[in-house]
């Protein structure tokens, strides 16, 4: 077989299996869901740039999300994004942890990772992992 087939099907059995096994998660009038199924509600406040992962049906806070730009509009470098945990109080400050719009790659890494869990809870270890990964500080 030649190599350009190999890598052919090895992409295309790669990209199937990763598209089969995902979930489908939304951020839509202030539901979280999951392949549908609502797990987290959600308040963006877009002016300052920050969105609260909350408990469904309360205002019990389990993420809250931070979008910085590091005092600077125009460079980009400097942008990160801050993560704060209450129930566990721990913070992640981070450039490899996303915002996008409204905090959804936010949702979507931590429902990746497993740190958010398909009920809505934080893993405290799944937690923990990912701060090790991804924490880097930038606020003092």
């Amino acid at each position: 077989m030649k190599p350009k087939n190999i890598l052919l099907a090895f992409l295309i059995t790669t990209l199937s299996f990763g598209y089969s096994s995902a979930q489908k998660v939304k951020m839509k009038k202030g539901k979280v869901t999951i392949d549908k199924v609502e797990i987290l509600d959600f308040n963006y406040e877009w002016q300052l740039a920050e969105t609260h992962f909350l408990r469904m049906g309360t205002t019990e806070e389990i993420v809250y999300a931070k979008f910085s730009n590091g005092g600077t509009k125009e460079y980009k470098g400097d942008d990160y994004t801050k993560l704060y945990f209450p129930e566990q109080d721990v913070t992640i400050e981070s450039k490899e942890v996303h915002y996008g719009l409204k905090g959804e790659m936010i949702i979507k890494k931590l429902i990746g990772d497993g740190v958010v869990t398909s009920d809505g809870a934080v893993d405290a270890a799944k937690l923990n992992a990912f701060v090790k990964k991804y924490h880097q500080e930038f606020e003092k």
